[in-house]
């Protein structure tokens, strides 16, 4: 047996000692980390070059060795830096700042976390403090860009539902205190979508964000101007002691309307015209409130468009329309009224449909086929989203299981909506339409919004980790459009993320919206998540996702929503006909 020969000692001391100095060389050479000794007058001992990074003066390493935070930063974060080394010097703890603001000449502002600890001699005494920091500037940015998204349109910039509805509340609280008279008013763009049609969509987008800018020009500072969607807008009125302001402010955006816009996808400008619901402030709820102003913007439309109608308790047709919309859907499924289709999702790099999202259709006997838009909002209101919802599930599964025997590899992506999950019988809808299908759970996947997640209930979170335990993927449908936020991202079992399609309509053209969805595409990344692009109707779209490596998209630009047998078609094809998409 061969003899084991060892290093004596002194020997093994010595190397580990060169080891250890080899260790802090390349630490503090290291450009990323920022590695940080000082003594106890808080001056710089060693620094690792990432530590330049933000000072408000540059330099190399051994320029800084010496110098204090006072020295080297501005106001008050270097005075909360020498808090935090006194503290630690007394104290002997480690301290954290998460985030701390800092704005730096040539950086702009910065959010940086930093752990700071004491450094001690061999004897245990504390000679000084060491740390490490961490820029969050990126990730901050992100979680303000989201967060702003949550309150305000995508588009116009302006107030979304969530944010109009809060200012609703503290105008009515206002107009209690104060005796104001204060009016909700609901516009909307007559004939838009004859607009839209003829002159493409970016022309329609480009009149929505001028039509904002000009309701915005003509109201008080005082007042709000928010979009709903489509081409509705809301304009809340803070009255005065007179109420001129309420009698004068709808005249005045018929007015202001009147005037054509200019637009740079429109030969020449578009004249446009407008009809607006009023209801004058009286001590209702905000929702009612926006009831009423779209009863009298309804009352508007059927007399002739172009015109401005005060909210009256008469005003009770659009109600009795809505009454019958419920007794029509009440029968409808049971008349087996509801079909499905399908749009393929596309692997963006060999172009091969790789799942399909099912959408839910309505064949009226009356009015034809009713897209979502016009009785989802009812089946939610109503309760019957559930029962609707089961039959979205059993036929979507049914669908795949027949795909799934011929040998085709196609996810089948649903949509549940928060009122589905509120009712607490998602879970049990799954199981029986996987069962009865004999569909791979692996091949399902259920969208969500993020408002159906937001609220973090306890029966929403176990209905989805029972879900995922059964191998069903979680997608978050339009994400960025709600209330975002990373932590739900990190509480709920979610794998895919899908961006919403108005960010996604600009973002080979805007510069802001490109910097939005690449935050968007690179949180995804960093969670291991799988990321979707919705909408893509262009191929410059196309292009700009594919150089950021989105793996999946779908869109007009590939097939818009089919019958089952073109899906299997394009199955069979292995590869969709890339179209021209819809107008741009």
């Amino acid at each position: 047996m061969r003899e084991l020969r060892t290093e004596p000692p002194e020997s093994t001391e010595r190397s580990l000692s060169e080891l250890r100095e080899l260790c802090v060389e390349n630490l503090l050479a290291c450009g990323e980390e920022r590695v940080f000794f000082k003594d106890r007058r808080g001056r710089r001992i060693l620094v690792s070059a990432g530590s330049l990074a933000g000072l408000a003066r540059g330099g190399r390493p051994d320029e800084v060795i010496g110098m204090t935070d006072v020295e080297l930063f501005n106001g008050d974060f270097a005075e909360a830096a020498a808090a935090d080394d006194r503290r630690i010097l007394e104290t002997g703890e480690t301290i954290v700042r998460k985030v701390r603001s800092v704005d730096v000449p040539g950086h702009g502002e910065m959010w940086v976390q930093t752990t700071k600890m004491p450094l001690r001699d061999r004897a245990g005494r504390i000679i000084g403090t060491f740390g490490i920091t961490k820029d969050l500037t990126a990730q901050v940015r992100a979680e303000r860009a989201l967060e702003h998204l949550a309150l305000h349109d995508p588009l116009t910039g302006l107030p979304n539902r969530a944010l109009i509805l809060d200012r609703i509340s503290q105008m009515v609280a206002r107009a209690r205190r104060n005796d104001l008279r204060s009016a909700v008013l609901f516009l909307d763009l007559d004939d838009f979508k004859e607009i839209n049609d003829s002159l493409g969509h970016q022309a329609g987008d480009q009149l929505l964000v001028a039509v904002g800018r000009r309701l915005a020009e003509v109201v008080r500072a005082s007042d709000t101007v928010g979009r709903l969607g489509g081409d509705e807008f809301v304009v809340l009125v803070d009255g005065d002691p007179e109420g001129t302001a309420v009698e004068q402010v709808g005249p005045r955006f018929l007015e202001a309307l009147h005037r054509p816009f200019p637009l740079d996808a429109a030969d020449q400008p578009v004249a446009v015209s407008a009809s607006i619901g009023i209801a004058e402030v009286a001590g209702q709820e905000p929702a009612e409130l926006l009831r009423q102003a779209d009863v009298a913007l309804y009352r508007a439309k059927a007399t002739g468009k172009r015109r401005a109608v005060l909210f009256a308790p008469t005003m009770n047709s659009a109600v009795q329309q809505r009454r019958q919309l419920v007794l029509d859907l009440e029968v409808a499924l049971e008349r087996d009224e509801f079909f499905l289709l399908y749009q393929p999702i596309i692997d963006l790099s060999s172009k091969s449909v790789t799942g399909v999202e099912a959408l839910l259709r309505w064949r009226h006997p009356e009015r034809g086929v009713v897209a979502p838009a016009d009785f989802v909002g009812e089946l939610e209101r109503t309760g019957m989203i559930g029962a609707v919802g089961a039959f979205v599930l059993e036929s979507a599964c049914r669908q795949a299981a027949i795909w799934q025997a011929a040998g085709h590899r196609c996810a089948m992506a649903v949509n549940v909506s928060a009122e589905q999950l509120a009712q607490d019988r998602l879970y049990d809808d799954v199981v029986a339409a996987l069962g009865r299908s004999g569909l791979d759970p692996a091949r399902l996947v259920l969208e969500l919004t993020e408002s159906a997640v937001i609220g973090d209930r306890p029966e929403t979170r176990s209905q989805l980790t029972g879900l995922r335990e059964l191998g069903v993927r979680v997608a978050v449908d339009d994400f960025g459009t709600g209330y975002s936020s990373l932590a739900y991202l990190h509480r709920f079992p979610v794998d895919i993320l899908k961006i919403d399609r108005s960010f996604v309509a600009d973002v080979a053209t805007s510069n802001e919206s490109a910097a939005v969805v690449h935050a968007l595409v690179e949180l995804a990344r960093a969670l291991g998540l799988q990321t979707v692009a919705e909408g893509i109707e262009e191929r410059a779209q196309l292009s700009w996702f594919e150089r950021e490596q989105v793996e999946v998209g779908q869109g007009f630009l590939f097939s818009e929503p089919v019958e089952p047998g073109s899906v299997e078609a394009m199955l069979v094809a292995g590869a969709p006909a890339v179209t021209a998409g819809r107008s741009s």
